[in-house]
């Protein structure tokens, strides 16, 4: 929607983006809510921010989205989409056990980074969370899927600095997280 450049990674059978969503429009050309401060927490309309408020943030970590701004449908570039559950099932099952350690980059996490090896080239950073407050910068990454959980959450997975897996939970639709698109 804003003219980004995203490169991409063959994994198995998916293409994905290689970096995080940093979009400020959705693939429309219609302008996604910039919300910061207080403004966020429980917003429930959609809204995307950079960590910390720091526009510099975008070229690192990309954009933190909340889920009202995934579930438009319109947040990836044409031709993609927010990946659901079963996506990254796929992604997860293809890589195994150390999934976590396959997608993580080698730099920009917290100590040990446990088990990063980013053999599948999918380059996860640690963009942190947003939620009342900025949290985990540098420990975990969080991405949303589109599988919704119930009535204004949804579920996301988490990779951390301190272990090799991808954990799944969900979480309440108003909390910024990372977003990582999939090859329609």
């Amino acid at each position: 929607g804003d003219g980004n450049v995203y490169t991409t990674v063959t994994i198995d059978s998916q293409v994905w983006l290689k970096e995080n969503l940093r979009t400020t429009k959705y693939n429309d050309g219609t302008a996604i809510p910039h919300v910061t401060g207080d403004a966020w927490d429980p917003l429930l309309t959609p809204a995307y921010c950079w960590f910390g408020d720091v526009e510099a943030n975008k070229n690192i970590y990309g954009g933190l989205y909340n889920l009202f701004a995934v579930n438009t449908g319109k947040l990836c570039p044409d031709g993609f989409h927010v990946p659901s559950r079963g996506d990254l099932l796929i992604l997860t099952d293809f890589l195994g056990d150390d999934a976590g350690g396959q997608m993580k980059s080698m730099t920009m996490w917290s100590v040990p980074n446990e088990g990063a090896s980013n053999s599948s080239g999918f380059t996860a950073l640690p963009g942190g969370m947003r939620t009342s407050t900025f949290i985990h910068n540098g420990m975990y990454a969080y991405y949303w899927t589109s599988t919704i959980f119930n009535t204004n959450s949804g579920y996301y997975v988490t990779l951390s600095y301190d272990n090799a897996m991808v954990q799944e939970d969900h979480r309440w639709g108003s909390a910024g997280l990372s977003v990582r698109c999939v090859q329609d």
